[in-house]
């Protein structure tokens, strides 16, 4: 079964809530969405070990998707080091524009060596992806990247497992290549900031009503809403899209699971 859990849906980690990260699972692949500080606390909570990750893509350097990479790969060594992953050689590829990931990964590098090393039994591919071109990750995975109009610089993201194309918007205001990426998926998932979207793009983000617009006009059949802070923001998200968008919409919280 390919699914697709939230492991985490804010962008601040209050009153328990876990920043952005979302598993993608099709047959044994698992690939990370953005990788949030709780990542290796939820993780566990979804019985999934972090050497069995294959590929992580990161948007953009703020905190809430970027912080948790240090904390996957300290948990693939704890792991091995605990013998509960005994499994030999792992591949782990980072995705995203590596130019602009240069800090995160060089911070890594620094904490630990000996996983970046010749010897290691993990081998870190960085894999970088650029706008507008389709990189073949592995023999499982391509994707193509938009670059996101954000206060940081930073990529969005579209690929296909299976029959089903998933667009991941990341943190955005809506611009002409967000509306060629999206076209023709299946499921889009926007991290939105209200309702206006006049007052949600002046700040780099998608809106309720921006994120219905978007996927009526994409064709997609399911529109997942992210980065909301409470119950009352869901629900008036929720209900602002309804009025535009007739698929399925989703506003998950922690732990929520999608089949496709």
């Amino acid at each position: 079964m390919n699914k697709l859990t939230f492991l985490g849906v804010e962008g601040y980690p209050q009153g328990g809530r876990k920043t952005i990260s979302i598993l993608v699972e099709a047959d044994k692949y698992k690939f990370l969405l953005d990788c949030g500080a709780s990542i290796l606390e939820q993780l566990d909570t979804a019985e999934v070990l972090a050497n069995e990750i294959n590929s992580v893509f990161v948007s953009h350097l703020h905190a809430d998707h970027s912080s948790g990479l240090i904390l996957l790969l300290y948990g693939m060594l704890m792991e091995r080091f605990e013998k509960r992953y005994v499994n030999g050689f792992h591949t782990l590829n980072i995705v995203g524009n590596q130019k602009e990931l240069t800090p995160l990964i060089n911070y890594c590098k620094a904490a630990y060596p000996n996983i970046f090393s010749n010897d290691s039994p993990v081998k870190v591919n960085l894999q970088d992806i650029s706008p507008f071109c389709e990189v073949r990750v592995d023999e499982k995975l391509a994707v193509s990247a938009v670059k996101m109009v954000h206060a940081i610089p930073g990529l969005a993201i579209a690929f296909s497992l299976g029959q089903t194309r998933i667009c991941y918007t990341a943190d955005t205001r809506r611009t002409v290549d967000i509306d060629e990426l999206s076209n023709g998926c299946d499921i889009l998932i926007c991290n939105i900031m209200g309702c206006d979207e006049k007052v949600a793009s002046s700040a780099g983000f998608l809106s309720a009503t921006g994120a219905a617009e978007l996927a009526k006009k994409s064709g997609a059949s399911k529109l997942i809403l992210l980065h909301l802070y409470d119950e009352d923001s869901r629900h008036i998200a929720y209900e602002t899209a309804r009025n535009i968008f007739d698929g399925e919409i989703i506003v998950p919280n922690d732990g929520y699971c999608v089949s496709f």
